[in-house]
């Protein structure tokens, strides 16, 4: 279809590859299309997702874009992605990882390069602990033993690594103990929270066993300082790899998929990746398709796995490629990716991951009860899921129409106030002279704080602009979020030690002067 076409020019933004990569790619489709032309954006990861945000609210996204594997149900739920359900339907079978990319039964995007998590262990290490080099911890006790004998070889040596105190990764390794644990995290319904359940209490109990001999650190940290020798065993993604080739390329190290609760258990670990969508209201939707399908060709796939080696083809044929079959740290991990799950496509998820990275910080750094956490964090995962199902009912433009009958209501109900008191009647001329200030006062000042009070009673959707109203929710939520209990702890704490002190000596100062202090009028 596009080679009728002129004068074609598509958006494309994206994030995991660099401008080095990127331009052969572009230009080599161009060749192949010469009627289509694509501008090219990368984004980063810290600012990438608001930039996309941003976009979609301006109208001025890009026609094919890439996003994160947990981004797809939000973006496919506000209506903003176009669906492909019927084109890849022929396909479907060639490739790993729809999951993210489905909602409700509908296809919005294509699976592009994808990765997994897995265990890296340091040779040199179990050699010194009495371990076997070439036979890696298959089950969680064997985990548990080779880690502890690692840490016993000397104070600054660590068994094993446990990412804590961030956002992202410690659900993404926490949630592999439980599905090979038997658990989950939603029902199938994704309507009610299996959090507190057995399955995931035995992870728990076995993260704080594990806990006794890990160092407790970000990944990053983890990572760079197994690299220098230090953690005998880390559970990360292939970015390990550049990370080690980057710091210390001599260290011998193992990769193997991820310990079982049981022998012969197959192994399960978290997927993710990269996925290509494209934009509801893109004017070329065949052409931005057609991009899409060269994108994720075995060919362009397999070069940029190549190149970058910390991600892989989502096509299945081409993880057979000698590449991968043939390097025992590429087998490994092509292998765990073939025993991967996702986690469930939910347009909340982004705040159900967080409450699991929380309850980790929880039951590792805090030492809470195990049990005490799990209720805790499943009730949280219920709210966000109840709030979830209300949708947005009401757009912000008619509560924006409330608000401006409500403000020239009270501006008129004042006027005619005013005129009722003769005695403080105001001419004519007063109120043009203040028309300026009360209409800057309306629009700046009046209203935003109208609008928000209403909205802090609602879940609101920045992508669709429309909101349902949720009593006290939000209020309620923030009164039970640990986070801000100790950030108004350390409020109360800083004013409790400063104010008084303040006041008093403020006033001090006043009485002493009042009495009359030599050279006052100097």
């Amino acid at each position: 279809r596009a080679a009728w076409c002129e004068d074609i020019r598509l958006r494309f933004w994206h994030f995991s590859i660099d401008e080095e990569l990127s331009r052969p790619l572009i230009q080599e489709f161009e060749k192949e299309h010469p009627n289509i032309k694509i501008d090219t954006q990368q984004l980063s990861w810290d600012f990438g997702h608001d930039k996309i945000v941003t976009s979609l609210i301006a109208d001025n996204a890009p026609d094919v874009f890439e996003i994160g594997s947990t981004w797809g149900p939000k973006f496919a739920q506000s209506g903003v992605l176009k669906e492909i359900t019927a084109d890849s339907t022929p396909f479907k079978h060639e490739y790993m990882m729809w999951e993210p990319v489905t909602f409700e039964n509908k296809v919005y995007g294509m699976p592009w390069l994808v990765g997994t998590r897995f265990i890296v262990y340091n040779k040199d290490l179990f050699k010194r602990a009495g371990l076997d080099p070439q036979k890696p911890p298959a089950t969680w006790d064997e985990l548990y033993e080779a880690a502890r004998k690692i840490n016993d070889l000397s104070a600054d040596i660590h068994g094993y690594g446990i990412s804590v105190a961030e956002d992202f990764t410690p659900w993404q390794t926490f949630i592999t103990y439980v599905w090979n644990a038997g658990g989950k995290i939603l029902s199938e319904d994704r309507k009610q929270s299996l959090f507190e359940s057995p399955e995931v209490a035995r992870a728990f109990h076995f993260y704080k066993k594990l806990k006794t001999v890990s160092l407790l650190n970000r990944q990053d940290q983890i990572d760079q300082i197994f690299s220098e020798n230090r953690i005998g065993i880390i559970f990360t993604g292939a970015w390990i790899f550049n990370v080690i080739e980057r710091t210390h390329a001599s260290l011998n190290y193992g990769v193997a998929m991820v310990p079982t609760p049981k022998q012969h258990q197959t192994p399960i670990s978290f997927g993710g990746g990269e996925m290509l969508v494209m934009l509801q209201k893109t004017k070329h939707p065949g052409e931005a398709f057609l991009f899409m399908r060269y994108l994720t060709s075995k060919k362009v796939e397999l070069m940029i796995a190549k190149k970058q080696r910390n991600v892989l083809p989502s096509q299945r044929e081409a993880l057979r490629d000698p590449y991968f079959q043939k390097n025992p740290r590429m087998k490994a991990f092509a292998d765990q990716m073939l025993h991967t799950k996702t986690p469930p496509a939910h347009p909340q998820w982004f705040g159900i991951g967080k409450v699991i990275s929380s309850s980790i910080d929880r039951a590792i750094l805090q030492d809470e009860p195990v049990e005490s956490v799990i209720s805790s964090a499943s009730a949280q995962i219920n709210r966000i899921l109840n709030r979830a199902q209300l949708g947005g009912k009401i757009s912000d433009k008619r509560l924006t129409l409330w608000i401006a009958c409500l403000m020239l209501f009270l501006t008129l109900a004042g006027i005619g106030i005013a005129r009722r008191r003769e005695a403080h009647a105001a001419e004519p001329s007063t109120w043009i002279f203040l028309s300026p200030w009360i209409i800057l006062f309306a629009v700046f000042g009046l209203y935003p704080l109208l609008y928000s009070f209403v909205i802090s009673f609602a879940d609101y959707n920045i992508l669709t602009s429309r909101f349902s109203f949720n009593g006290l929710n939000n209020y309620l939520q923030t009164l039970q979020d640990p986070e801000f209990l100790k950030a108004a702890a350390h409020t109360l704490f800083f004013a409790a030690g400063t104010i008084p002190f303040t006041v008093t000596f403020s006033l001090l100062l006043a009485v002493l002067i009042h009495q009359g202090v030599p050279w006052k009028s100097f």
